[in-house]
């Protein structure tokens, strides 16, 4: 993190000058953006930068000049907003894993949560806000949890949705891979972080849990042919010296699509921490600088299995992890985030966010969709997203966008 931390606050601070809508939100940038510039120096001798380098930044940020469209152009810039591109649903997001990366497991079922009738009341606006049908992801949690996902399912493939269910295979029983294959479900994501039954295991909390994931692709294959399945693995620590033999294993079979990886997220339900991969108790997920050249080695694999191989993932997504790894203080794109112009992401209460780390946009259990999208609280916070100096995870895994990378350029992690 350098002096360019300083600039989205300023930005920011601009922003709501033009379009004010909350006296303490200003004032909270402005005390942010004094703790920036007093910081600054230390922040940059930190990441091996010169004083003078310091004081020179600053005095470009405070000369520099900033343009936001004022309020009357507000029904200009909505004419210009993307559909939503993809979208996350979230049935319920408790789960009966104890996954070392999550804390979905201390939740207890909440009786706010979405009903069938209104996720179906949903899938029907969302059919007529987008312009031609999206994927529609499901997730958790373990989404399969609540059966009726299935039917769910169904009802948005008969409008005409592509449909993905990400689970970690314990509810797959023989009857429930079987109601999968009647809804016709088009992609099943089975989450193995191990190649190993000891790895896997240790990292979901639960012993068994990668027998259950074998024994689910044997179920869907047989009784769910027409559902793509596919590897999600979530890269960290304890699993990298096994990514080149988890890419054998997905290569070999005939009943695999691909392998997905996902770069280590601050662990889900805690609070918002810039430094969480610095925290004692993260030591053993988050690579240390001994595991850099495990790192290397597992993206390298990854890459070289990619494009026509079965790594979905782009070859720049994992040149991203690999600098996310090397400096995750680092900002991950070039530009600002484009998050609001597409993502869409509805919780298990119902909470629309456009960005997973700002407030809701809306409820889809009081509103449609359709007028959330375009509603006041979702151009604010379209206003504060492209300046937003977060440095993300969700930039680098389920937001990612190919142009906008910038942590690792030709073969070097930027500085």
């Amino acid at each position: 993190m350098n002096g360019d931390s300083i600039l989205p606050i300023l930005r920011r601070i601009w922003y709501h000058v033009f379009m004010p809508s909350n006296h303490h939100e200003i004032e909270h940038l402005a005390a942010a953006l004094r703790t920036r510039l007093s910081g600054v120096r230390e922040k940059l001798h930190r990441f091996g930068s010169e004083k003078s380098e310091a004081e020179t930044r600053e005095r470009e940020l405070l000369t520099t000049d900033f343009y936001v469209q004022p309020k009357s152009k507000v029904e200009n810039r909505k004419s210009k907003i993307r559909m939503p591109g993809f979208c996350v649903i979230l049935p319920t997001e408790s789960c009966m894993l104890k996954c070392r990366m999550c804390y979905n497991w201390k939740l207890v079922d909440d009786p706010n949560e979405v009903t069938l009738s209104e996720w179906i009341r949903f899938v029907d606006d969302l059919a007529e806000l987008v312009d031609e049908p999206i994927e529609i992801n499901i997730g958790g949690g373990e989404p399969l949890q609540r059966l009726w996902v299935i039917d769910l399912a169904k009802h948005a493939i008969e409008k005409g949705f592509t449909i993905s269910i990400v689970t970690n295979g314990v509810p797959l029983t023989e009857d429930v891979v079987k109601r999968i294959g009647d809804a016709g479900i088009q992609k099943i994501a089975l989450s193995l972080d191990g190649l190993t039954a000891e790895t896997h295991d240790k990292i979901r909390g639960v012993n068994g849990s990668h027998r259950i994931i074998m024994n689910a692709i044997k179920k869907l294959s047989m009784w769910s042919p027409q559902s793509e399945i596919t590897i999600q693995t979530i890269l960290m620590r304890p699993n990298l010296h096994e990514i080149p033999g988890l890419i054998d294993f997905v290569n070999e079979r005939d009943d695999v699509k691909a392998l997905f990886t996902m770069a280590l997220m601050q662990p889900h339900h805690e609070p918002h921490d810039e430094l969480w991969f610095e925290r004692e108790k993260n030591r053993d997920i988050w690579p240390q600088p001994e595991d850099m050249p495990l790192v290397d080695r597992a993206i390298e694999a990854l890459i070289s299995n990619a494009g026509d191989g079965k790594v979905g993932n782009p070859v720049s997504q994992l040149d991203a992890f690999r600098g996310f790894f090397h400096k995750p203080y680092q900002f991950i794109k070039n530009d600002g985030c484009t998050i609001g112009d597409y993502g869409l992401h509805v919780n298990s209460k119902g909470e629309v966010f456009i960005c997973m780390n700002l407030h809701s946009a809306g409820n889809i259990k009081s509103g449609s969709i359709k007028d959330i999208w375009f509603a006041d609280s979702a151009m604010d916070l379209r206003g504060i997203i492209p300046v937003c100096d977060k440095n993300c995870e969700f930039l680098v895994n389920c937001y990612y966008e190919e142009e906008s990378s910038r942590a690792f350029v030709n073969g070097q992690v930027e500085n």
